[in-house]
């Protein structure tokens, strides 16, 4: 639709997975690939777009309509298949392979698809020459959709986009934009060859698609854009959602069977993606970049225009780096879950021998009912005053391992969070480690990452003596040294968690004191104001931070994000935090004045920053407006979830209640209007993502199963799951923390 009075339909394809069934005849699967030769009468006003370059365009008989016929395409699945119609422009550019890049977007916006564009030149040259392998069309079309359920889709030579992940502007558009698009838009180009060229041999293979794509588009950001961090931050997107989903007993393995069509959406998840991408790099670890690049080389030389299963990746990486990669990584893809290391210590005259174990982790404590063993790529270092040793570097296969290391220094396994594991430490090497992160001992941003998001979830399960009042005091070690905004963002997740543990509880006021005293030095440090020359990741920094601040309330933060706002001059990159400040802060006023900004936006991602914030007043009526609001004809069907997400993020003021109700007695009609079970599932994940109750998971178990919910089964099983664990973590632990806040 255009921003002004009139209506534009533009009609678009969306096939992934099952669904080109419905478009026309054929064998709908991955494996059964085909040429394809397309035509579409269309009207003459209208373009039309498909995988292949136009070869004839003719009257058609009908008045006023042509057809259009496309070159043949290469072998290919069904679900690649897409085409296009509507009123579009462009602009373009020639690689220099020769292929003709576009980036296409509705009329009078397709200058925001330059920082696109260049993106996609330059990765198409990239991944050609790492790869080894030219891109096989004549041409590449990016394409921003103004309505598109998700992120992006690589339909071969015709990648569809939402707009928020396709087009920039350099006037509204921030930092943290920048790099969405360039993830996006390298991951979507990488399935031109993880994905297109060869595909999985079903969708129990997924993984092979998605996993690859997201460390690649990692890879290729990071090689175009060396300033972004993207092997730090990949902790944050991938490790730890993975480690998140993956500690839940409903959880799935990589490799799973899908029986039916329905049911393919549930596995496009943190597991295929984030958990696949984590393996990657675990590979890439074991192997070094250069064999794990040529074993990339020869996987897609050997299976070419055509459909490849996990061991024919294990295959042709043993081949090229001479390592049984698949021996190894077998656990990772067959089994669901991934392990606890657990590490103890008995010290002796001049050295110390530390004791391992591994066993499968649950998010809720409970002890595996079976005795599965990984094979864990596994380092241990001991940080001392002379600089870190490495005291083991290898494999664990066994459920118990010993190792010698020297005395009086810190024991730090897992650095880098480099493997897909939880480490819990006997108490005295505990206290070690927090030693040394509150003196600020640990130099690696990953490193305090990985142990603060140890404590967090190892405190939740339970496990290893380790408390919420451990999860309080970690936390406030930051206080004083540190300004990672990787750890920051760790951090500021766990302070989301621990909100929905603390509210409701009388101490709540206290954990936001808390929260405000533990956050004003890192303000202090990086300001309002940016430095000429300072960068990505402190950017990224001052936005996590302030908008931490003004949501709990610091006063010198909500009176310069208000004065900010009435000033209606706004640094792009501290837009969100302002407005999530003056949205919590501001009554009906701020109210009115965002969703004005909504309806007047005509940039994607600003609309997003206003809805996402709608929410937040934490007043029950403009909570109940902003849920009204959210399914009416003013807000598109992709982004309701973000105004029921921001109601749904204040329990303190039982907005995830209202959220709860909403969804409850709307549920028909929302699970109609979404249809999708990606969406549907989303929807539900970030409505309840707020409660800590087993008498609230009781009551969602009971409520889903009288609803028809395909496609999103799972995830509500997760949901409950999730719910369940908090609260038993709240009903276990939550007077030691509120304790520990009234110290």
């Amino acid at each position: 639709a255009s921003e002004v009075s009139e209506t534009e339909i533009i009609a678009t394809t969306q096939f992934e997975a099952p669904d080109a069934r419905r478009a026309f005849p054929c064998f709908d699967d991955p494996a059964k690939k085909a040429t394809f030769a397309i035509s579409l009468e269309v009207d003459n006003a209208l373009l039309a777009l498909s995988n292949m370059p136009v070869t004839s365009e003719k009257p058609s008989d009908a008045e006023g309509k042509r057809i259009v016929e496309f070159a043949e395409t290469p072998l290919m699945s069904t679900y690649l298949v897409a085409f296009i119609v509507g009123k579009l422009e462009y602009i373009g550019a020639r690689a220099p392979s020769g292929v003709d890049v576009r980036v296409y977007t509705t009329p009078g916006r397709s200058e925001q698809g330059r920082f696109a564009l260049d993106v996609a030149v330059r990765a198409l040259e990239f991944y050609a020459e790492y790869f080894g392998i030219e891109y096989k069309l004549p041409k590449m079309d990016l394409v921003a959709i103004p309505d598109f359920a998700t992120g992006a889709m690589e339909n071969y030579g015709l990648i569809t986009f939402r707009e928020s992940a396709l087009l920039v502007d350099d006037a509204n558009s921030g930092a943290a934009t920048r790099q969405w698009v360039s993830m996006v838009v390298t991951h979507e180009i990488a399935h031109q060859w993880f994905g297109n060229l060869v595909t999985m041999q079903s969708w129990k293979h997924l993984w092979l698609n998605e996993g690859f794509a997201v460390w690649m588009e990692c890879h290729c950001t990071a090689n175009l854009f060396p300033e972004f961090e993207m092997w730090t931050q990949f902790v944050n997107d991938n490790v730890s959602p993975a480690l998140a989903l993956d500690s839940l007993e409903t959880t799935h393995p990589i490799e799973v069977d899908v029986t039916h069509p329905k049911d393919v959406d549930e596995i496009f998840d943190d597991i295929s993606y984030c958990k696949g991408a984590s393996i990657v790099r675990m590979v890439v670890n074991m192997l070094g970049d250069t064999a794990f690049r040529d074993g990339m080389r020869e996987y897609l030389q050997r299976h070419a225009f055509g459909n490849a299963a996990t061991e024919d990746l294990w295959s042709a990486l043993a081949s090229v780096s001479g390592v049984d990669v698949g021996s190894t990584m077998r656990s990772w893809t067959a089994l669901p879950g991934y392990p606890l290391v657990t590490i103890s210590t008995q010290r002796e005259s001049d050295s110390q021998t530390l004791t391992i174990k591994q066993e499968r982790f649950f998010a809720d404590g409970r002890t595996p009912d079976t005795s599965s063993l990984w094979h864990i790529p596994l380092r241990i270092v001991a940080i001392g005053d002379g600089g870190v040793e490495t005291v083991f570097d290898g494999i664990v296969s066994d459920a118990c391992t010993t190792v010698t290391a020297p005395l009086d220094r810190v024991i730090l396994a897992n650095p880098n969070c480099a493997s897909l594991v939880r480490v819990a430490y006997a108490e005295d090497l505990r206290n070690q480690i927090q030693s040394a992160l509150a003196r600020g001992a640990l130099v690696n941003a990953l490193d305090r990452s990985g142990v603060v998001s140890d404590v967090f979830a190892t405190a939740q399960a339970g496990r290893g003596g380790v408390s919420l009042r451990d999860v309080l005091q970690t936390v406030d070690s930051l206080r004083d040294h540190e300004r990672s905004r990787v750890v920051w963002r760790d951090a500021a997740d766990q302070i989301g968690d621990l909100d929905a543990v603390f509210a409701g509880h009388d101490v709540y006021p206290l954990f936001e004191r808390w929260v405000r005293h533990l956050l004003v030095p890192v303000r202090d440090a990086v300001g309002w104001e940016p430095e000429p020359d300072e960068s990505h990741e402190t950017k990224l920094l001052r936005g996590t931070v302030l908008s931490l601040l003004g949501v709990y309330g610091d006063e010198t933060t909500v009176a310069e994000a208000t004065r900010r706002f009435e000033s209606g001059k706004i640094d792009p990159n501290l837009r969100s935090a302002v407005y999530r400040t003056v949205a919590a802060h501001g009554g009906r006023s701020a109210y009115k004045k965002l969703q004005e900004l909504h309806e007047k936006a005509t940039l994607n991602e600003e609309k997003v920053r206003c809805l996402r914030v709608l929410g937040v007043s934490g007043d029950p009526a403009l909570m109940r407006e902003a849920l009204q609001y959210a399914v009416s004809p003013k807000v598109r069907r992709q982004d309701s979830d973000y105004v029921i997400q921001g109601v749904a993020s204040c329990p303190h003021a039982g907005g995830h209640v209202l959220a709860w109700e909403f969804l409850r007695d709307n549920f028909d009609d929302l699970a109609k209007k979404y249809q999708s079970g990606f969406l549907l599932g989303r929807l539900i994940r970030v409505t309840l993502a707020s409660f800590a109750s087993e008498a609230a998971a009781d009551e969602f178990a009971a409520f889903f199963a009288t609803k028809r919910t395909e496609g999103a089964k799972q995830t509500i099983k997760q949901v409950v799951e999730d719910v369940r664990t908090r609260g038993r973590w709240a009903q276990r632990d939550l007077e030691a923390g509120a304790a520990w806040l009234r110290e």
